[in-house]
């Protein structure tokens, strides 16, 4: 440097390689959203590190397969680059001694108007307690919409925990009364629904 100014203009700092996604700018939005939903099957930094150079306004994922602590750090990092989210831990399975089944996550970028849902279990609206659905509550337009992420496991159909996921979707919805849109791993063919709606009727 020579009086405040670069001498020579190709040198460049060292360092890491920076990211394609800059935090720092936040997405003006028009009156459209982008949403992706994905089983990521684990959250692996490969993962993670795919779904926040994306960029998305929202973010729906199945089958985290955290613990609490593993499921707050990653809502942690998610609020660093600018989105706020609701998730539930996953559970363990009875297949091993440590593993685990299910955890999905709802986050929202902060440039949209979003709250928790009103099935969250703490003051701060972050965890809830059902492992296969989670969720927020966004406003478009004056309208509130529920955005939830959601998981149904396979070779069950709908009984047990699954069972409890129909039901605390409908209650959450208000037996669709409410607008939503769900991300859902369903594992179940679309004829069993058909089956399950006529049951239900």
């Amino acid at each position: 440097y020579t009086n405040g100014k670069k001498k020579n203009h190709d040198r460049k700092r060292g360092g890491l390689k920076n990211h394609r996604y800059d935090p720092s700018k936040e997405k003006k939005h028009s009156n459209s959203l982008s949403i992706f939903f994905g089983n990521i099957t684990s959250a692996s930094e490969k993962a993670i590190t795919y779904i926040i150079e994306r960029n998305d306004d929202i973010v729906l994922l199945a089958e985290h397969h955290l613990h609490r602590e593993g499921t707050l750090k990653l809502m942690n990092l998610l609020q660093k680059h600018k989105w706020r989210s609701t998730a539930s831990p996953a559970r363990p399975t009875e297949r091993s001694e440590k593993g685990t089944t299910a955890g999905v996550l709802a986050a929202v970028k902060n440039s949209v108007d979003n709250r928790p849902v009103s099935f969250a279990l703490d003051a701060e609206g972050r965890l809830t307690g059902n492992a296969q659905l989670t969720g927020r509550m966004i406003t478009l337009s004056w309208v509130e919409v529920l955005v939830l992420a959601g998981y149904l496991e396979g070779g069950i159909g709908f009984t047990g925990t699954n069972l409890n996921v129909i039901i605390e979707l409908e209650y959450s919805t208000r037996w669709g009364r409410v607008p939503f849109i769900l991300g859902i791993d369903a594992n179940i063919p679309p004829e069993e629904w058909d089956d399950h709606k006529a049951a239900a009727e």
